[in-house]
């Protein structure tokens, strides 16, 4: 299981919730059970200096934008710790994402690109 939250307090909470349900289930049915951490990333807030960057290229372009935090183990988030980082999401068919059901539209993919390339250009000119 892949517990993802922004904040590292919910994900504590949200483990330790999980780890209490399991046990009272395993003993109400006579069962054990055994959970093992496989690895754990603390979750970090990407630069906001960027991220404002990412918003006003997009609206530059007169493309839609959403701020959102992202709970997932991007390489951005152990990025964030030796340059600035950022994440530029494009909608999925239905909100389904590292998955064999996932599917983005070329036009939302290329979208993306040009975000991309217009905040790298700023970047590099500054």
């Amino acid at each position: 299981m892949i517990v993802r939250d922004a904040e590292s307090v919910a994900m504590g909470r949200l483990c330790a919730g999980l780890r209490d349900l399991i046990a009272a289930v395993s003993e109400r049915h006579g069962l054990t059970n055994e959970i093992v951490e496989r690895s754990r990333i603390e979750p970090v807030m990407l630069d906001a200096g960027l991220a404002g960057l990412l918003r006003r290229e997009a609206e530059a372009l007169a493309l839609p934008s959403v701020v959102m935090p992202s709970g997932a183990g991007h390489d951005a988030q152990t990025m964030q710790a030796l340059a600035p980082a950022g994440l530029i999401f494009v909608p999925s068919r239905g909100g389904v994402s590292h998955a064999p059901d996932e599917w983005t539209e070329w036009d939302a993919a290329v979208a993306g690109a040009r975000v991309m390339l217009a905040a790298a250009v700023r970047l590099a000119c500054e």
